[in-house]
């Protein structure tokens, strides 16, 4: 278990950097990050229905052609139409997955023991930021503000905390 922590902290730096990013552009630009998840989801998912319809069109003619390849292109482009026609109900359901993931995370870090070697750390103040990221969970999961922008926009402000978190821990070793 130890191992698997100290290979995790070889890369807090670079978490450091993907949740700055993520979380700025959650918070400044909340609407184009769902709109743009939901069309790079369908845009993979037409892309998978069309390649398996060429590939089968491309074999037809060979003694093994099974009408799989068709079935199942024309089923990829169907869920990709279905995709973008349910965007907004996907969309809603994204916070319910940031507060589960923000629960998690505030509780691993609330659990882990302190790094040994950093003598005069402070604890209070960082379980209380661990606590205050639990707690977003929670608000995200039962979403209070009804608005899907606005509990983007606080997943934004709370990812980006938790990237400035993981750039203190880098570099205080």
């Amino acid at each position: 278990m130890s191992l698997f922590i100290e290979k995790m902290q070889k890369y807090s730096w670079l978490r450091m950097i993907f949740l700055l990013v993520i979380g700025g552009l959650m918070l400044f630009k909340p609407n184009e990050i769902f709109h743009g998840v939901v069309y790079i989801i369908a845009g993979y998912t037409a892309f998978l229905g069309i390649l398996n319809l060429f590939v089968a069109f491309r074999n037809r003619d060979l003694p093994e052609f099974s009408h799989f390849g068709i079935v199942s292109g024309v089923l990829f482009l169907l869920a990709s139409l279905a995709i973008v026609v349910l965007a907004k109900p996907i969309v809603s359901i994204i916070p319910i997955f940031f507060g589960i993931l923000f629960i998690i995370y505030g509780l691993i870090k609330l659990i882990q023991k302190p790094d040994r070697r950093i003598v005069n750390k402070p604890s209070l103040p960082r379980k209380l930021f661990y606590l205050l990221i639990l707690l977003a969970g929670i608000l995200l999961i039962f979403n209070p503000f009804k608005t899907v922008l606005l509990v983007a926009q606080i997943a934004g402000a709370v990812i980006i905390l938790m990237g400035i978190e993981e750039g203190i821990s880098f570099f205080r070793r």
